[in-house]
């Protein structure tokens, strides 16, 4: 979770609001993934995945497919729902979810925090705004 100051932290700890600014976006792979690689790129967060390095944090997003798109919406009920996309109903590591997105025609998954549907919302303007720039 980000927090702006010392407010947005109080406020978060107390329970009265969340933080709404996203993280800092990071784009792991070039090119749209296919099945194997998306699958790849998910599970990186385990140690002996080949993708390791990378890490695994909020912010970090790739493209992937139409076919692993809807893989991931009907496998469970997602935990929250917009018309541009949805967070994943378990998370993935931590206080990490993988979200699923559609822009433009194109699909894209990206890590991200769940403190709350504000802070999705800010983390969708922003993976928009990163992908049509």
């Amino acid at each position: 979770m980000y927090f702006e100051d010392d407010d947005d932290l109080i406020a978060a700890l107390d329970g009265s609001r969340t933080a709404t600014h996203p993280h800092e976006l990071d784009r792991i792979a070039d090119g749209r993934c296919d099945y194997d690689a998306t699958f790849a790129l998910i599970n990186r967060y385990q140690a002996s995945s080949a993708h390791a390095q990378i890490g695994f944090k909020a912010g970090q997003w790739f493209e992937t497919t139409e076919e692993i798109y809807w893989y991931f919406l009907e496998c469970l009920p997602p935990l929250h729902q917009t018309s541009i996309g949805f967070v994943m109903m378990e998370c993935t590591m931590g206080d990490l979810y993988e979200a699923f997105f559609e822009i433009d025609g194109r699909f894209y998954c990206a890590v991200v925090t769940w403190p709350g549907p504000a802070s999705f919302e800010a983390s969708t303007a922003a993976l928009v705004q990163e992908v049509r720039s």
